[in-house]
């Protein structure tokens, strides 16, 4: 059925040598924000035969790891823009990028001045004071 997606061939060769990486949102999602059945089936058979494939998306692990729910990742997972690897095999995370708290506090000065916040992960830096 999936022998004829993008150029595959029986020989498997050339997809054990490249990681196959897409974003989600406005790519690989539907127009619902889910993985549509036919690419859950594809990305699993073509898995399944060696391919590598992973995602990159600004999305966060709340989001990402439910939709993945029916599809067999085995590639680490590029999370809220790089800020977190996260291997799906394991259910660990393998990097993540964090803000000293000097940084972070300046960060909350800038967004009271502007009365704005954050739209990622709020953290409360007070909490955070010896």
């Amino acid at each position: 059925m999936f022998t004829k997606i993008a150029g595959y061939s029986k020989d498997k060769s050339i997809f054990m040598k490249t990681l196959y990486l897409t974003d989600l949102d406005g790519t690989f999602l539907d127009p619902k924000a889910q993985i549509s059945r036919f690419s859950s089936d594809a990305i699993n058979y073509l898995t399944s035969n060696g391919v590598l494939f992973t995602v990159a998306t600004a999305r966060t692990f709340a989001t990402v790891i439910p939709m993945f729910k029916n599809v067999s990742l085995t590639c680490p997972i590029v999370l809220m823009n790089g800020v977190c690897i996260y291997d799906p095999v394991t259910h660990r995370n393998l990097n993540v990028h964090t803000l000293d708290i000097k940084t972070a506090k300046n960060a909350e000065k800038i967004f009271e001045k502007y009365k704005t916040q954050c739209n990622s992960n709020n953290l409360n830096l007070r909490k955070l004071d010896p």
